[in-house]
């Protein structure tokens, strides 16, 4: 008997290595799953299950647009009337890879701290008449999470229709252990909820490893909200850090469709409720002209859109590249465009929190530094609280702001939303924040890295080792 299991088992490792070659996937992922399962085959086998299969991509975005939910001449780019911009070509290449148009009738207003972002977004559902929609990764049954709770019950009150979609994984406090937090919500006729592919067994599935990352709030079709803030105590007050450094994005205008869009698709996928009706996309009321592009990235894309925008940003910058990120960890495509872009003579700057939040991602991204540090990539630690912000800046160009992190899950795993920004305002804007967080940084230095101790070092090399897994 011990025999046969032990032969079965060989069968099954053999066959699922022979899956993951044919896969054609990144190398690095490749050997990487291949390593863990030859060597520790049942601990392997079970996390690939859960993390490494990527059947679902190209079937649910197949399925969605089989669905023919989308409103008539949303596939096609609407004629502009600014065809003497500079970044027109590069917002071509955007839309061609997640069908999202760049925006220009907009208000934008960013936000750094999450107090500022909440109490605008409370003041803003207050105002709301017809309906609220809300997606988020995390909503914690804290005080945070209360407020905004109790401003939404009063509205449903009113009469304001409101839909809540969360990942259930990223809320498994709420879903196991506050399980009454949202329920005096959830009971009013007017609040629709769903978890995201909800977890059937606790923190098991196959499909945990596609995780909605996504932060969308749209207000009437008119005002919406994204980046990279959750809801919880620790986004508005810093948590067990001393403050929190986000970014958080208001648009009143065009993309606030784009927005709407995105929500709405996620919406059907959760629930296959139809909800492409004109009523959730009213005529823009703003005289605002800053230009926005919404770029959604996950399974229901063709293309990995964030990841593209990502690396067309870094090969078009010419002058200064700006880079906010709390996790480290780009493929080899990334890697090779940054390491490029400074060897270019590009002033490429990137700031990191000098605290983790998470031990093992944190050992992983450090094992990058050295080989940036010696492509003239500048690299520094933001000391001031834990640094949660996800921009780029290239040059006058374009900016970046969004929920997508620059590690291989965000990339090419998890459902994301970045909002592409091309007005001078908001570049300049990006980038005296970026400059200003600089003051509570000190840059890294190849010296002091290679003054580490050995064990550091190999601890470091060793995380890096399933960069492509966390």
């Amino acid at each position: 008997m011990e025999l046969f299991l032990s032969f079965l088992l060989f069968l099954l490792v053999v066959s699922v290595c022979v899956v993951i070659i044919s896969n054609n996937k990144n190398p690095v992922a490749t050997t990487a799953w291949l390593i863990v399962i030859i060597f520790v085959p049942l601990i392997g086998l079970l996390l690939y299950l859960l993390l490494g299969m990527n059947y679902r991509k190209n079937r649910l975005y197949h399925k969605l647009f089989a669905a023919n939910i989308f409103p008539q001449g949303s596939r096609q780019r609407p004629a502009s009337d600014h065809s003497s911009r500079r970044s027109e070509r590069f917002e071509q290449m955007v839309y061609r890879s997640c069908l999202q148009p760049a925006t220009f009738h907009n208000e934008t207003e960013l936000y750094f701290s999450g107090e500022p972002w909440l109490k605008q977004m409370l003041r803003d559902i207050r105002q709301a008449k017809h309906h609220i929609h809300l997606e988020f990764f995390i909503w914690k049954a804290d005080n945070t999470g209360q407020l905004l709770r109790d401003a939404l019950l009063e509205k449903a009150r009113e009469g304001v229709h409101i839909r809540i979609l969360l990942d259930r994984l990223g809320c498994w406090r709420i879903a196991y252990l506050h399980r009454h937090f949202l329920k005096p919500l959830l009971v009013h006729p007017n609040v629709s909820f769903s978890w995201f592919y909800p977890t059937r067994v606790p923190f098991i599935q196959v499909r945990i490893n596609y995780r909605n990352h996504r932060k969308i709030v749209v207000i009437d079709g008119q005002v919406a909200y994204t980046g990279g803030m959750n809801i919880g105590d620790e986004y508005v007050a810093g948590g067990r850090f001393s403050s929190w450094r986000d970014a958080q994005l208001r648009i009143r205008g065009e993309a606030a469709h784009s927005l709407q869009m995105v929500f709405l698709i996620d919406w059907y996928t959760a629930t296959k409720e139809d909800l492409f009706d004109p009523v959730y996309f009213p005529a823009v009321e703003t005289e605002g002209r800053r230009g926005v592009q919404i770029v959604p990235g996950g399974p229901d894309q063709k293309w990995e859109s964030i990841a593209q925008a990502y690396f067309a940003m870094i090969n078009e910058a010419k002058h200064e590249l700006l880079i906010t990120t709390p996790y480290l960890i780009p493929d080899d495509a990334l890697l090779m465009a940054l390491k490029t872009a400074a060897l270019r003579g590009v002033d490429v700057k990137l700031l990191f929190p000098a605290r983790p939040d998470h031990v093992f991602v944190y050992w992983a991204s450090s094992s990058y530094f050295d080989e940036l540090l010696q492509a003239g990539v500048k690299i520094y630690l933001y000391q001031r609280g834990f640094l949660h912000a996800k921009i780029m800046v290239c040059d006058n160009l374009v900016a970046s702001v969004g929920s997508a992190n620059l590690d291989f899950r965000s990339l090419y795993t998890n459902f994301e939303i970045n909002a592409l920004l091309y007005s001078p305002e908001d570049i300049l804007l990006l980038r005296t924040q970026f400059f200003q967080d600089l003051r509570h940084a000190r840059e890294v230095t190849r010296e002091e890295l290679q003054q580490q101790p050995w064990w550091i070092r190999f601890r470091n090399s060793f995380a890096r080792l399933f960069s492509p897994l966390i």
